[in-house]
């Protein structure tokens, strides 16, 4: 297998199911599916991969901010966010993006809301919209590895391995062993064919919960034992 292959094999199509609950509350909890192509048997062709459906780490909630702690949304931007989570929920990603929109005109300072619609318009393959909205929410909330983590998956879907890789080590520094940033640092090394231990390292911390990273890691492991690293 060559290391173009493994490039290849890791270019995202984000794919986030809907979300239970506001983001970063107690009862959220935030999937994602990563619908990375998988390789055939004699490595020459893509084939489009199941859905890992895996469950966000808790870690990526990260430390709530005081700014987040403080910040009062008005009730009909609350309504709004509601309105949008129940669309989302349902799959009418349309209507998802007009409420989260208009929640965030209610409120601009509304980051939930913010990242919510980036989220959905990574799903409905706008990732440039999404990584416009992420850039915003960052710009408040710096410190929130759950957004750097959704910026990394937006990258990797505009193809900017270097800066996916960026963003999933900046949320790595925030929740140090997030599985969700491991997992996409390991795609973004791979999609700079960056085979080496250390991307088997981030693979493997991801392997427990990404079907797919379990994978990319056998193959990873495969090359490395060739080579005789």
């Amino acid at each position: 297998m060559n290391r173009a292959v493994f490039a290849i094999g890791c270019v995202a199509l984000l794919y986030l199911a809907p979300l239970r609950g506001q983001i970063g509350g107690p009862e959220s909890e935030d999937t994602a599916c990563s619908l990375i192509p998988t390789l055939s048997s004699d490595g020459r062709s893509l084939a489009p991969a199941p859905c890992d459906s895996p469950g966000r780490d808790r870690a990526s909630q990260g430390v709530i901010s005081v700014r987040r702690l403080t910040h009062k949304p008005p009730k009909s931007a609350l309504k709004q966010f509601e309105l949008g989570s129940r669309a989302w929920g349902k799959s009418r990603n349309q209507d998802a993006i007009r409420h989260f929109s208009e929640s965030l005109r209610l409120d601009p300072g509304y980051v939930e809301a913010e990242v919510k619609l980036g989220v959905v318009y990574a799903a409905s393959g706008q990732a440039e919209q999404a990584l416009a909205l992420f850039d915003n929410a960052l710009a408040l909330e710096p410190e929130w590895a759950l957004i750097h983590i959704d910026r990394a998956a937006a990258l990797l879907n505009l193809k900017r391995a270097e800066d996916a890789e960026l963003a999933a080590r900046l949320a790595l520094r925030i929740e140090l062993g997030s599985v969700a940033a491991s997992y996409m640092l390991g795609c973004a090394m791979l999609m700079q064919e960056k085979i080496t231990a250390e991307t088997a390292a981030y693979l493997a911390t991801a392997a427990g919960k990404y079907p797919l990273a379990r994978s990319y890691l056998a193959q990873v492991n495969e090359y490395l034992a060739a080579a005789g690293r």
